[in-house]
């Protein structure tokens, strides 16, 4: 047993544990945090690989076991670390230069694999998903961004729940939101091993601020959320569809505790302020057993109603059906030379007013380049006329576009997926676009007749 090490440290969870280590990386030496707040020296550490001008004062580091070793990921950056325990041997694993943009994002650990989903930086918040690679010790795109799941994800509203396998997300509002208007918390979850994100409904935001609670930043684990505000705290289980409290919290449960889960078992630990019989540090615990034992229900954590321009769109996608539905049947029911008029009709109409709104100049500016020709967002965006809008909106605006387009080639010309998509070589969390090479050569004699 010996003193804490004093400078040239850095601190992090054990992930075994409600306790901490501390590694000192001027003397080499590896320190582990005891129950009565007490320091043991486990003795001298091989570092490897390590530059400490890289590491920030009083650096962030989430902790992960997995077959003896420990994983340490340096928030706000790419930069993994490597304890083996039993080899007493710390390094830096990763190549990784990106930094910055992956701040407060959700990391966790799924088949011996590190993740990073989403994350704040550069004024806005993101929705990359991510994979650390041990092949090319750098981060890989996992999964491309989803128009189907949440624009904006971050570690104080989700988490990953390993029983279920699933990626729980509340998407948040936009940073730096001047709207005075209500935000309905939309609620995503993604079934990892299906990699597909599904809309369960709204977060019910209406009855947390009932209880008391001011904000909905939380804490995820086993599952559910902490919603805690002080002494206030409601717990949401997204599998049951269930808020509910429980008496007696202010032991485990305070937004001023560091929690933490192992093998079915809530952990509290608080540094304490008044030692209580003599200890710096307090720790109590409860199983997540007992807890949904004693809970209380509220009420529902999610709702499946819908705004009222979701309503507008599900009512439009409706009308559209109803119209092709009835022109099959009023194609079925015609007789040929009435379908020949109506084919001959069209090809004599104009393709820039068959062509939805804005695409036949974009379109025009596109097919100017050759065939196979690689377009960034930022030049489809200009093509496109709203270069000058926000990031948000030219992101909306350029994917209904899209999509307005290849619904129009595929309906009229039978021609599928007219502009794709794919990551971008340099950088795979960005994408490219290019006019399919299969239709490519289509498209220009459309226009050239």
């Amino acid at each position: 047993m010996g003193q804490s090490p004093t400078s040239g440290q850095i601190e992090f969870k054990d992930p075994l544990s409600p306790l901490h280590y501390k590694i000192n990386i001027h003397s080499k030496e590896l320190w582990k945090e005891t129950n009565k707040g007490n320091w043991i020296n486990y003795g001298k550490l091989y570092l490897g690989k390590i530059d400490s001008n890289q590491l920030p004062i009083n650096p962030t580091f989430y902790s992960f076991y997995s077959k003896g070793q420990i994983f340490l990921f340096l928030d706000g950056t790419g930069q993994v670390y490597n304890l083996n325990l039993l080899e007493k041997r710390f390094y830096r694993m990763d190549k990784t230069f990106h930094r910055g943009y992956n701040f407060e994002s959700i990391k966790f650990l799924r088949n011996d694999t590190l993740f990073s989903f989403g994350g704040v930086g550069f004024w806005h918040a993101n929705n990359v998903e991510t994979y650390f690679s041990t092949l090319s010790l750098e981060w890989e795109l996992s999964d491309n961004p989803s128009d189907n799941g949440p624009m904006r994800i971050r570690d104080s509203f989700g988490g990953y729940d390993s029983k279920r396998d699933v990626i729980s997300v509340i998407e948040f509002p936009a940073l730096y939101s001047s709207t005075n208007k209500p935000f309905k918390y939309k609620y995503f979850e993604k079934n990892m091993t299906l990699k597909k994100w599904e809309l369960k409904g709204h977060l019910n935001i209406d009855l947390l601020m009932t209880i008391g609670l001011n904000n909905i930043r939380s804490q995820y684990f086993n599952g559910l959320f902490f919603f805690m505000d002080g002494h206030t705290v409601a717990i949401g289980d997204p599998e049951k569809n269930e808020i509910f409290q429980f008496e007696n919290t202010q032991n485990i449960l305070n937004a001023n505790f560091e929690l933490s889960e192992k093998n079915g078992i809530l952990y509290s630990y608080i540094k304490q302020k008044v030692l209580q019989e003599g200890n710096p540090i307090k720790i109590d615990s409860m199983s997540f057993t007992k807890l949904k034992s004693k809970r209380v229900i509220k009420g529902k954590f999610y709702t499946q109603e819908f705004s009222q321009l979701e309503l507008l769109g599900i009512v439009g996608i409706l009308v559209v059906l109803l119209f092709l539905t009835l022109g099959i049947v009023r194609r079925k029911l015609n007789t040929k030379r009435r379908n020949e008029e109506i084919i001959e009709h069209e090809r004599d109409q104009s393709l820039e007013m068959m062509l939805p709104d804005g695409a036949y100049h974009f379109l025009k500016l596109c097919i100017e380049h050759p065939k196979g020709f690689e377009f960034s967002s930022q030049n489809f965006t200009e093509y496109m006329g709203y270069s000058n809008y926000s990031y948000e909106t030219q992101r909306q605006i350029r994917s209904k576009l899209i999509k307005a387009i290849n619904a129009y080639f595929k309906v009229h010309h039978q021609m599928e997926e007219v502009i794709t998509r794919k990551p971008a070589p340099h950088d795979k969390r960005f994408s490219i676009y290019l006019i399919s090479e299969i239709h490519y050569d289509k498209v220009v004699n459309l226009f050239n007749t």
